[in-house]
């Protein structure tokens, strides 16, 4: 079983940050998913969406900070994958928490299943290139 489905969650302001990974997982054979890539005029974005979010293998949270403190649908989306990771084996890999800037992250990623720290974006167009402990500040 190849397990190659990603969904990018962003919000608007990182839009950049999106399309590079989206970009990138698409050039590594793997099948992003990203909204303005994927969705049609006049379908049903909601609907859509969350059967992506669904039917991924893993999905990717871009945490910034506008994406922390922002009332967005991209808080749906992270309700929705955390929601999702109720329903996987303890030791499965399905939210990977990629921040684009260095930010606080919710709470939840900081519990026993997410006892790791998130991953930092490596697009060009983020500011973290390092990890955040060495981000200059």
């Amino acid at each position: 079983m190849q397990f190659n489905k990603v969904f990018i969650s962003y919000v608007g302001d990182n839009y950049d940050a999106a399309e590079e990974l989206y970009d990138l997982f698409q050039n590594n054979d793997l099948d992003p998913w990203l909204d303005k890539k994927k969705l049609k005029i006049g379908q049903d974005w909601n609907l859509y969406i969350q059967e992506a979010i669904e039917k991924s293998d893993f999905i990717v949270m871009l945490f910034s900070t506008k994406s922390v403190l922002k009332r967005s649908f991209y808080q749906k989306e992270l309700r929705t994958a955390l929601r999702l990771v109720e329903e996987k084996l303890p030791t499965d890999i399905f939210i990977l928490p990629v921040k684009v800037e260095d930010c606080e992250i919710p709470e939840v990623f900081t519990t026993s299943r997410y006892n790791q720290s998130p991953l930092n974006c490596i697009c060009k167009r983020c500011s973290l290139t390092r990890p955040v402990s060495q981000v200059d500040r």
